[in-house]
């Protein structure tokens, strides 16, 4: 498990870092002087070396630091606990549905085996998982 966490870590900070814009200029906007977008840069940490950014990176990680929303301007923490609940009801609701609609098909297609209503189940599922 460790494993994963830290190949998905490293994983998403290297597409962070494959992303052509320069996050300083996107979080300030268009109307950013360089010297606003220079200073930004070297707050954020993003005028280092790769390396030390990645390892600023993961001990914030560690420490549960998410950072800063470039959205909302707050604590990406604050942000979850906020939009969590709504999430977690949406991935709820999907599941009872899925559940609802997919137990009664799939006895149906089992039944049915090898016929047109099997077929038809198969392409419903293929829809629904897509």
């Amino acid at each position: 498990l460790i494993f994963v966490m830290l190949g998905v870590s490293t994983m998403t900070f290297m597409l962070a870092q494959l992303v052509p814009v320069d996050p300083a200029a996107n979080a300030l906007g268009q109307n950013a002087r360089p010297e606003q977008i220079e200073a930004y840069r070297t707050k954020m940490g993003l005028d280092r070396p790769v390396v030390e950014q990645y390892l600023t990176y993961l001990r914030r990680l560690l420490s549960g630091d998410l950072g800063e929303s470039i959205r909302t301007r707050r604590a990406v923490l604050l942000d979850l606990r906020d939009y969590l609940p709504a999430t977690i009801e949406l991935a709820m609701a999907s599941l009872v549905v899925s559940l609802l609609v997919g137990i009664p098909l799939g006895m149906w297609a089992a039944i049915n085996r090898n016929q047109w209503n099997d077929g038809f189940a198969r392409v419903l599922a293929l829809l629904g998982g897509s």
